[in-house]
Formats: C-alpha cells, structure tokens, sequence
C-alpha cells in the first residue's frame, strides 16, 4: 500500500534512540514497540508524552496480555495494535 501523505522521518534501534530522535524531531506520530532494547517502549513512551504531548503514539507489538494493554494505554500510548491483526 502506498501513503503518499505519510513520511518516515527517522527509524531506530532500541526506544532509547527513538526517544532522542523524538525530541529532536518532533514528529506528529511515533510507532513504538513495548520491547526492544534497552528502553522499554512503556517507559520510552511516557517520556515522548510527557515531552511531546501532542504527538500521538502508537503501540504495535506482538504482547496480548490484559497488564500490558493497560500498561501501555497508561503510559501514555494512543493506540494499542497487535502485530498480524486483522481488521476483523
């Protein structure tokens, strides 16, 4: 699928990374996963939050459980999207 009104502005490593290149970038969403390295994504997202509180956050991870939905939600995240769903 093509989305000519998006633009990937910056892709990292780890969440550590990610919340560096969100402060610098001040981009208006940010895909995060819950676990890549050395930051959790939960953590990395509540500082682009409370940072970036206008940017929209959007958690996509393969995590199904009911503690990390919430954890997630929690910190901060917009939307909760799990790897392989389907719109069904």
């Amino acid at each position: 699928m093509d989305y000519p009104q998006l633009e990937v502005v910056e892709s990292v490593t780890d969440e550590y990374l990610g919340v560096q290149a969100g402060l610098r970038l001040k981009p208006d969403v940010v895909v995060m996963h819950i676990g890549l390295p050395r930051l959790y994504g939960i953590e990395a997202t509540k500082q682009i939050k409370l940072a970036l509180p206008k940017t929209d956050v959007v958690m996509v991870t393969s995590h199904t459980t009911g503690t990390e939905i919430i954890a997630a939600l929690s910190s901060g995240a917009d939307v909760y999207s799990i790897k392989g769903a389907t719109r069904d």
